[in-house]
């Protein structure tokens, strides 16, 4: 049987490059972008390089680590296609080199994991998202959605997932993570037998949150871990009702939506009630309590499959982009929803992105936040649309302001 979160993993992107216009990060200061010399990292062929992106900083050196989830890796020659995070240092020469990172897990394809836990490696995806830890020299969390528990054989595959916490250095053993992993259980699709967690992940100072849309029969749910306090939350689901199918946590970001002194997380379910959905979440005790939700307002418009969390306006809360890469006038066109904050997890409906409204472009696929690039006190972001022109692919770049964000883009296209 296909696996169901690899046939959505693939709506995602399928790069084999990744280009960088050194100002378009967050410490930039200019707007000012260089299209005629990026800096291009390459990867192998057939390997996804470049399917999750992000910026290092470590001692005063720049890096750009890429995931891979389709590559054989070159520590662990006996597993098949369990995918590879690569680094690539930012630096002015020519030739630009990328180099595999060692993870620490040796070169078996099945790892013991606890009393009820082997692991399969073969074909698990590392890679397939990445986050960085906020904070100066802040560890990377990369993830492998496929990895399986295969300790009951075949009849009970359960594809827990794997995330592993990477030091800062980019170098010696990481720390593993299998939040949905528990002693004795052993049924697929129940609780989290098929959770899949990793699909997306964000790392705050103190926090790890792994979206896991397989659990419970595919309604999905958000596994959040305190690295410093080692506690564990659970969402609350008195006051939630996500249907099978929903894939609650396919993407998740956190913010300030409550108070700028408060971590509160964001996680969407694309298939929720048809038209998707995207919830945000409080921390209270060891739960996360729902205090907001907002729904697509187009059947298999896949709103909530892409969230990103920045503050606009400089208020010191933090504003909601979510995607609906699907949205429909004619094909697939794509649109992004903006949601102000006012406080208290109070999120206000704004602007509508659509792009340039291309037929299939599937804008607003991915949304990241860019930093201020045009040093002008305020937030920008840019937002993906990797159909369009014939799969050429495009990104946009909106700019924050005082009422939230300037409803005008500049463009970027191919690089030949």
């Amino acid at each position: 049987m296909r696996d169901r979160m690899t046939e959505l993993s693939t709506r995602k992107r399928n790069a084999l490059d990744v280009f960088v216009c050194l100002c378009l990060v967050p410490l930039a200061y200019s707007f000012n972008i260089d299209l005629q010399h990026p800096v291009v990292f390459r990867g192998p062929d057939a390997t996804f390089f470049g399917y999750s992106v992000l910026e290092h900083f470590h001692d005063n050196t720049r890096w750009i680590v890429v995931g891979a989830p389709r590559a054989n890796s070159s520590f662990s020659s006996s597993v098949h296609s369990p995918g590879a995070v690569y680094k690539c240092r930012i630096r002015n020469n020519p030739e630009q080199r990328c180099t595999e990172m060692d993870l620490g897990r040796g070169n078996k394809q099945r790892e013991s994991c606890g009393k009820t836990c082997q692991g399969d490696r073969n074909d698990e995806w590392m890679g397939v998202s990445l986050a960085r830890q906020d904070k100066p020299n802040g560890k990377i969390l990369a993830c492998a959605h496929r990895w399986k528990n295969v300790y009951y054989e075949s009849e009970y595959i359960l594809p827990h997932g794997y995330c592993s916490i990477i030091p800062a250095t980019l170098q010696g053993k990481s720390q593993p993570l299998i939040p949905c992993y528990e002693d004795h259980k052993k049924t697929y699709g129940e609780e989290h037998g098929s959770c899949q967690a990793g699909i997306a992940g964000v790392f705050t100072e103190e926090l790890v949150i792994m979206g896991a849309p397989g659990s419970y029969y595919w309604t999905g749910t958000v596994k959040v871990f305190n690295m410093t306090s080692n506690t564990h939350y659970n969402l609350n689901q008195d006051n939630l009702s996500p249907h099978r199918y929903s894939y609650l946590g396919y993407a998740v970001t956190a913010g300030h939506f409550s108070s700028p002194n408060t971590i509160d997380i964001a996680a969407g379910a694309p298939q929720d009630s048809g038209g998707g959905k995207v919830y945000i979440f409080r921390i209270e005790g060891t739960s996360l309590v729902k205090i907001f939700e907002a729904s697509g307002k187009m059947m298999g418009s896949y709103f909530g499959s892409s969230l990103c969390a920045v503050d606009l306006n400089a208020d010191g809360l933090s504003d909601l982009l979510v995607g609906a890469p699907m949205h429909s006038e004619i094909r697939d066109e794509g649109q992004v929803s903006v949601y102000l904050s006012s406080g208290n997890g109070v999120m206000e409906e704004g602007a509508i992105l659509n792009g340039n409204n291309a037929y299939n472009a599937h804008f607003g696929e991915c949304i990241t936040s860019l930093g201020d690039i045009d040093d002008d006190g305020y937030q920008d972001v840019a937002i993906g649309a990797p159909k369009e022109d014939d799969y050429g692919g495009a990104v946009y770049i909106y700019h924050g302001d005082a009422t939230g964000i300037i409803n005008k883009y500049s463009m970027l296209t191919q690089f030949d």
